[in-house]
């Protein structure tokens, strides 16, 4: 693909031969009685923002690359959620006429185009109508507006719901899960919230119980019984959770290092510690939760919290070494969005700055972070600092690099080894914020 680029307000954007994406962030005046100022099937929140109703299919919308956004429930959702993903090396967007676009590591096809790495967007063949995009480890998956699931991308251990080995590029549908809202991928398995019952169907690798009571390679999708009503899912390596329709934060899985947000032992998976039932993790109005390698990250009634594996900082205490269990932090931090990497984790601010914390080994924290700290022998930010980046509405992270979401644009920067910065080149790192593909205003 061409990479043409254009100057737009001191941004480097793409230009020529990549998709247009629309914006669907709308403002509006809470005070003003008027229903035509948002969108029909949307309401006008408190903040200024037009969202949907837990009802309509938009506001199902989550991001699944271990994400999830915004505030759920009655208080509505954003509805760009769900519009981006970052895998283990990749990352797509879903562009015009629910079309959608991937770049980065591509060795079992999971960017839907061959299986070579695609250091620019390419388009996944055969997709239109897509409403949420989901990346995993090795895969990729779409949930349809018409509510079917599609993946693509390595066939081990189940991933794509069939049987198999090798590559497969293009999109497969799962005919066992039908009217799904909500969909996520982690680092050999996928879910998927459905209307009806069983209420949620999982498929994949389930050696720690990240799909509660199966085990091994599990295909076709299968229900994961959870006994739980889900409005969001999150999932990332071995670890599964969910956002109730109470806005609270519910796991299960694998929890060697503290990844349900405690270090107690439940259950034994192989040699592993896990739980094959759902943990509260005791949250109250959850907005925004990730799942980072074996460490999360949630934004929540009273705060900021993290757990997990500290060795790089990554849960923002201020400290980094022995394996933590819930700590919310010091001060008012609230986000709209947060991410989490392999080391890192990164959020959105309600005024659309973006802040990081964790490793900087390969200045996934930004071109503003200048961390002065060292954890395990890499440069490291033990709280949260400032990238420089603004106007985010969301932010993604695949396991060494970070993409935003704006209005007019992905911006991605960090670790590049397999493309996933999306500058036509494979390179180790860069911290400088430059635009991917281009969105319309």
């Amino acid at each position: 693909m061409d990479r043409a680029l254009l100057i737009l307000a001191g941004l480097t954007v793409v230009g020529a031969c990549t998709p247009t994406i629309p914006s669907e962030r709308f403002a509006c005046d809470p005070a003003s009685a008027d229903p035509a100022q948002c969108p029909e099937g949307f309401r006008c929140r408190a903040d200024g923002l037009c969202v949907s109703t837990p009802s309509m299919d938009a506001s199902m919308d989550a991001r699944s690359d271990g994400a999830t956004d915004a505030p759920t429930g009655d208080a509505g959702t954003l509805v760009t959620y769900g519009k981006i993903a970052a895998g283990e090396g990749h990352v797509c967007v879903i562009g015009d006429g629910g079309s959608v676009w991937c770049w980065g590591r591509n060795d079992a096809g999971q960017v839907g185009d061959g299986t070579a790495d695609r250091p620019t967007p390419v388009r996944v063949d055969g997709l239109t109508g897509v409403a949420q995009i989901a990346a995993g480890d090795a895969f990729s998956c779409a949930r349809l507006s018409d509510g079917t699931v599609r993946c693509w991308g390595s066939k081990s251990n189940g991933r794509l719901g069939i049987d198999g080995s090798g590559a497969e590029p293009l999109p497969i549908e799962l005919p066992e899960v039908t009217d799904a809202f909500a969909i996520a991928t982690g680092g050999g398995f996928g879910l998927a919230c459905v209307r009806g019952e069983p209420p949620m169907f999982g498929w994949g690798q389930s050696s720690e119980g990240q799909l509660i009571e199966m085990s091994g390679a599990v295909f076709p999708p299968v229900e994961v019984p959870v006994g739980i009503p889900c409005l969001r899912l999150i999932a990332r390596e071995k670890t599964s959770c969910m956002i109730d329709t109470t806005d609270r934060l519910i796991c299960w899985g694998d929890n060697h290092d503290g990844e349900l947000g405690d270090l107690l032992m439940r259950d034994t998976c192989g040699t592993s510690n896990c739980s094959r039932s759902p943990v509260d993790l005791g949250f109250e109005s959850v907005r925004a939760a990730t799942l980072g390698v074996q460490f999360g990250c949630a934004s929540h009634g009273e705060g900021v919290s993290c757990w997990g594996d500290n060795e790089f900082g990554q849960l923002g205490i201020g400290t980094s070494g022995d394996n933590q269990e819930k700590t919310i932090w010091e001060g008012a931090t609230r986000f709209v969005s947060v991410a989490a990497g392999d080391d890192h984790a990164c959020g959105v601010t309600d005024g659309g700055a973006v802040l990081c914390w964790g490793s900087d080994a390969l200045d996934q924290l930004g071109p503003a972070a200048a961390p002065t700290e060292t954890c395990a022998g890499a440069p490291c930010a033990t709280t949260a600092v400032s990238t420089g980046v603004v106007g985010a509405l969301h932010v993604v992270a695949t396991d060494t690099s970070t993409c935003v979401l704006t209005a007019m644009d992905v911006r991605c920067w960090g670790g590049n080894g397999d493309g996933e910065l999306g500058r036509g080149a494979v390179s180790t790192s860069s911290p400088d914020v430059e635009s991917v593909i281009a969105v319309a205003l």
